[in-house]
């Protein structure tokens, strides 16, 4: 009994191992040399300097009411960031896990991350992903949940890592903003972003040297609770 055990255990630890390493990949389409802002957003300011003062009421108004809400107040609906984004978010098919929306401007939950406590949000680098490169820390991002209401978060920390083998499930993973060079696994590299209960995770892939699937970006917020905002409909 406990030899099948663990070699249960063992199948369910390569077969996470392999899940993990396919939706890694998923989030790359083509290079993106000079990634751009949303054109139809980015004119209306420089999202480094939007404050909560400033928050245009009237956009994020009308981003919400051309959402079409579910009414559960945990499903997230949309993502908006002033002079950035506005995409609409779906979910993962069920039979499908290491799903990637390849609708522009569409973001995707990623329901795994769930499980952990996390909310994250996948694309792919050639549509709403590139949008994910203009982010900086201290900016707002604001949820919009199937009850209409919206919530915010404030971008904390952003992290980039280099696939060592860009196209296996099974490869590991470069921390590139640290000094020593730390190596992650797959499943190393996914509890570390995701295992943040609270937490709201943009993911897409690094494009360098002609490779689509270079590495990973990871934007993280943090949840700001005083701030919550409830814009009633029209």
């Amino acid at each position: 009994m406990v030899k099948r055990f663990y070699i249960r255990l063992g199948l369910t630890i390569a077969k996470m191992a392999l899940f993990m390493g396919l939706w890694f990949i998923t989030t790359a389409h083509v290079s993106i040399p000079n990634p751009i802002r949303d054109p139809g957003l980015a004119a209306r300011g420089n999202s480094e300097t939007i404050t909560w003062a400033s928050l245009d009421l009237t956009a994020l108004q009308t981003f919400r009411d051309h959402l079409t809400l579910t009414g559960d107040p945990q499903q997230p609906m949309g993502l908006y960031v002033e002079g950035v984004m506005a995409y609409p978010i779906i979910q993962q098919p069920r039979s499908n896990p290491a799903y990637v929306s390849s609708q522009p401007n569409t973001l995707t939950e990623f329901a795994l991350a769930k499980h952990y406590g996390s909310l994250g949000l996948l694309a792919h680098n050639d549509l709403a992903g590139q949008s994910f490169l203009a982010l900086q820390p201290g900016q707002d991002l604001w949820v919009v949940f199937g009850d209409g209401n919206l919530k915010r978060y404030r971008v904390a920390t952003i992290k980039h890592y280099q696939a060592l083998q860009p196209n296996s499930p099974y490869s590991s993973f470069i921390n590139i903003d640290d000094k020593d060079r730390t190596v992650l696994s797959a499943a190393e590299l996914f509890l570390h972003i995701y295992e943040r209960p609270g937490a709201l995770i943009l993911q897409t892939c690094l494009a360098r040297n002609g490779n689509n699937s270079w590495g990973r970006l990871f934007v993280i917020a943090l949840p700001e609770e005083t701030t919550s905002l409830s814009i009633p409909p029209e």
